[in-house]
């Protein structure tokens, strides 16, 4: 992946260079912003000469290159949702993968279905993390990696290979997954159950239970519900809370092995938002069972209807300075937006804007 840093004091021939190489298509290079990574890698422990020379390893996953032994998972967000609404099973094979957390169909108030959804974190991170934990060495007992382990700085000087512990930076990303969906649904809900009152949660269980079959008038409210990707106050603030309760739940389960290993978090779902889909059921934010998820940290397809400033403004608002694994945003531009100067600076006051608001990672595919 080629890639490019900026923060609030880039220069302008540098932006303007890169919207037009962004205007060949291809969607590189993707925009880092030193303004959210930099002070995110600072707050998990990394010294600053070090947080202000990070690079991104193979995709965009953020790492301190030459001092780091890097890995990473993803949890799913959505289906701590299918699970607080279908009581700890999954939807599509019935496995029993997360907690009884009660009967959905008696969720009285959107305070109780959060508190299901926070319970379902809870378990979920902690089992995540608990495993990482246990087989943390393993790897340096299957298969070592001398000469790499040369090459990283801490290895030698400890003399102890980098799969035991030996780098610098030992760091294991808790990337978060299906986000949009997530804040979506929960909006949704919110909206539309609680405080619109225009169905109940019965009626909210027999639709995702059919696939929307039979409950087109339920998924059309629950589609008009606000969308994360469009500056909307309501679906922002879910979004807000969501993405705190998944730091503030990997923090705490991460505290007591500060020393061992350190747990970035970052939302992320790589090229796997097919599959990802595919091992889903029906959401409340109206998707079909085993429809794809955005990618990454993109609004769902088709919903950020205000265009790119407002998909940009929504992402800008979901972290603060939490989320050092990196948490890229994808989105599109029509080349017709984009043509001459006129179009290079319009994009570059874009990448202005989007570094000045605290965005963390951009990438731009002109079309």
């Amino acid at each position: 992946l080629l890639s490019v840093r900026v923060h609030r004091g880039s220069p302008e021939n540098l932006l303007s260079r890169v919207c037009e190489v962004l205007k060949e298509g291809g969607g590189m290079p993707a925009i880092f912003n030193d303004e959210a990574i930099v002070p995110a890698l600072e707050r998990i422990g990394i010294a600053q000469r070090d947080a202000r020379d990070y690079t991104n390893d193979g995709c965009w996953e953020v790492i301190i290159p030459g001092r780091t032994d890097f890995r990473f998972q993803r949890l799913s967000l959505m289906l701590c949702i299918e699970w607080a609404f279908n009581r700890g099973r999954s939807r599509l094979d019935r496995a029993q993968a997360g907690l009884d957390t009660g009967d959905p169909r008696q969720f009285a108030s959107y305070e109780q279905v959060w508190q299901a959804f926070l319970a379902q974190l809870d378990a979920l991170v902690a089992r995540t993390v608990a495993r990482v934990v246990e087989a943390v060495n393993d790897r340096s007992t299957i298969a070592p990696v001398p000469l790499l382990s040369a090459l990283i700085e801490g290895s030698l000087a400890s003399r102890t290979d980098m799969t035991a512990g030996g780098a610098r930076y030992r760091t294991f990303g808790m990337l978060a997954e299906s986000a949009a969906h997530a804040i979506d649904s929960l909006t949704a809900i919110k909206t539309v159950v609680f405080d619109g009152k225009l169905a109940t949660v019965s009626q909210l269980c027999d639709a995702l239970d059919s696939n929307f079959a039979g409950h087109e008038w339920l998924r059309k409210k629950l589609l008009e519900a606000p969308k994360y990707g469009n500056d909307h106050p309501a679906a922002d603030s879910v979004g807000q809370a969501v993405i705190d309760a998944f730091v503030r739940t990997v923090s705490r389960h991460a505290e007591a092995h500060r020393q061992l290993i350190k747990f970035p978090c970052g939302v992320g779902t790589f090229s796997w938002y097919i599959g990802i889909g595919e091992g889903l059921g029906a959401s409340p934010d109206g998707r079909l069972k085993g429809e794809p998820v955005s990618s990454n940290f993109s609004p769902a397809l088709g919903r950020d209807v205000e265009g790119l400033p407002g998909a940009i403004l929504s992402h800008a608002k979901m972290h603060d300075g939490n989320l050092p694994a990196g948490a890229p945003l994808d989105l599109r531009l029509a080349r017709r937006l984009v043509l001459g100067e006129e179009g290079t600076a319009r994009m570059a006051a874009l990448l202005r804007s989007f570094a000045d608001g605290g965005g963390s990672i951009l990438t731009l595919t002109v079309a």
